[in-house]
């Protein structure tokens, strides 16, 4: 989160409202692969999550899983916010 006035702020990045920023790009035919990589890994899970597992399972009560579901889910969103900026401000630059 430091980082993202200093990025947006620099002189050489463009609105991000502007119409002249490219924001659909394309897939190279080689690449398409590795989409479909990254949409098994989500649908099937990744190492990672077996350490909530772990977490959730070992809750002394269901409530207490659950939320813990809850404040990791409002975690997850609220840190996918940086990345999404940085790289918006990366397009525009």
């Amino acid at each position: 989160w430091m980082c993202i006035p200093f990025a947006w702020m620099n002189p050489l990045v463009q609105p991000l409202s502007s119409l002249e920023v490219d924001w659909i790009g394309h897939v190279n035919s080689n690449e398409w692969w590795y989409y479909v990589d990254y949409g098994l890994l989500l649908i099937f899970g990744g190492i990672p999550w077996q350490v909530y597992f772990q977490r959730v399972l070992s809750s002394k009560t269901a409530g207490r899983a659950q939320l813990l579901s809850y404040v990791a889910a409002a975690g997850c969103i609220l840190m996918a916010i940086p990345p999404v900026l940085i790289g918006a401000i990366a397009k525009g630059t």
